[in-house]
């Protein structure tokens, strides 16, 4: 997979930047639709909406994290951010992913599947559409 895929924030007309374009300048990325800035880069960066002509933003913004699955061959996840922050793989091998995100005022938390870092994100996900 080039980048993150075809429906990322970098390939969205909800997506705003300064011309031209610069990776080394994120302070200019911002997403119009949902009024944030893309804190990460856009091409590794997804939503429900990426494309869509509309108004109102729906479920949550992604991240596209990458690690390492059985027998070295690269895993590509789609993981909904916890309240505007972006989680991350911090470590992997073999399948067992270690997902890390911060959780508040410098504090973070790891998770070692994917799916117990869905269980938190979904009990204490706040806001979807300023996420």
């Amino acid at each position: 997979m080039p980048d993150g895929g075809h429906d990322v924030c970098g390939n969205c007309f909800h997506f705003q930047c300064d011309e031209p374009f610069d990776r080394q300048n994120p302070e200019a990325w911002r997403c119009s639709l949902r009024g944030v800035s893309i804190d990460a880069d856009p091409y590794w960066t997804t939503c429900d909406n990426c494309a869509e002509e509309t108004s109102e933003p729906s479920g949550p913004m992604r991240a596209v994290v990458g690690g390492m699955g059985k027998k070295g061959v690269p895993t590509y996840r789609r993981l909904p951010y916890l309240n505007g922050r972006r989680p991350e793989i911090v470590g992997s091998g073999g399948g067992n992913e270690v997902i890390r995100v911060e959780t508040g005022e410098g504090t973070a938390k790891d998770f070692g599947s994917v799916d117990e870092y869905l269980g938190f994100q979904e009990e204490h996900e706040q806001q979807w559409a300023s996420s």
